[in-house]
């Protein structure tokens, strides 16, 4: 097998394509198929995993659970799984916040009695390219004016330049 065939394999007929034979998540998330249900949940999942893993190793000095890209703007169902899935690190969701469309750069869709935010943020996906500029997102503090004030605050990427990797091939 060519290294070109083999890349398409993993790029286009496996993971959620090959669990349900689609690999559009708006039709994965609102299916009852049992084959939608289980990538759905796979996907809740090893979302979660990342979530626990980076809240160890940031000590549980954690700000906000940031949702950002297509999915985690557009998925109100997959946020609430998460959050719902990551209460016992002190992330919930508020149904009505999170259920209205994102208007703005830095929702809050959290519990205002949470210990941590849970935002959806808009995002160019394109700055995934340079895992740097991930880093220095996640560094940065409120938004103003439409550009993120950095400074040492750290806060935890649920979803941010994570979903595109996810998709096709960890499923």
């Amino acid at each position: 097998m060519h290294i070109s065939q083999a890349e398409d394999i993993l790029n286009k007929k496996s993971g959620w394509k090959a669990l349900t034979g689609t690999t559009d998540f708006g039709h994965i998330s609102s299916s009852a198929e049992p084959q939608c249900r289980l990538a759905f949940d796979i996907f809740v999942g090893r979302i979660c995993s990342f979530v626990g893993s980076y809240y160890v190793e940031l000590e549980g000095r954690v700000d906000a659970l940031v949702f950002a890209g297509g999915i985690g703007e557009k998925a109100d169902l997959l946020r609430k799984r998460v959050v719902e899935r990551c209460r016992c690190l002190g992330f919930e969701i508020d149904e009505q916040k999170n259920g209205e469309p994102v208007k703005t750069v830095v929702q809050d869709v959290g519990k205002e009695s949470a210990r941590h935010r849970t935002l959806v943020c808009q995002t160019d996906e394109q700055v995934c390219e340079n895992p740097s500029l991930v880093w220095q997102t996640a560094q940065c503090g409120p938004v103003r004016n439409g550009q993120a004030m950095c400074d040492e605050r750290r806060v935890l990427v649920g979803m941010l330049c994570v979903t595109e990797a996810l998709e096709y091939r960890d499923i």
